[in-house]
């Protein structure tokens, strides 16, 4: 099971998995179909965030578990709109 509370994010959460699962950089982009491994440095760095498609396909090749990624991915979102609508912590809205 994902251990959300060591999970900054999503591309952190993968970092940490390509390490675990022994692929460099340049072989997971190789996996994906990408030339350089720039793009999985992009992820790691938090320049961008893959589309969850893409997360889905480096999840597979590290292997994490659907339902992993998933509540991974529902900490991550759930968050950014939290964040974007002002709500409190406990779900409340702010009046």
């Amino acid at each position: 099971m994902a251990t959300r509370t060591k999970v900054k994010g999503l591309s952190s959460y993968l970092r940490e998995k390509r390490i675990e699962a022994g692929y460099t950089q340049m072989e997971a982009a190789e996996h994906i179909g990408h030339s350089t491994p720039q793009y999985i440095s992009n992820y790691e760095r938090e320049l961008c965030e893959p589309s969850i498609e893409m997360a889905m396909k480096l999840g597979e090749l590290f292997g994490v578990t659907r339902k992993d990624l998933y509540e991974v991915l529902i900490d991550l979102y759930s968050t950014h709109i939290s964040e974007a609508l002002n709500l409190k912590k406990t779900g409340s809205r702010r009046r």
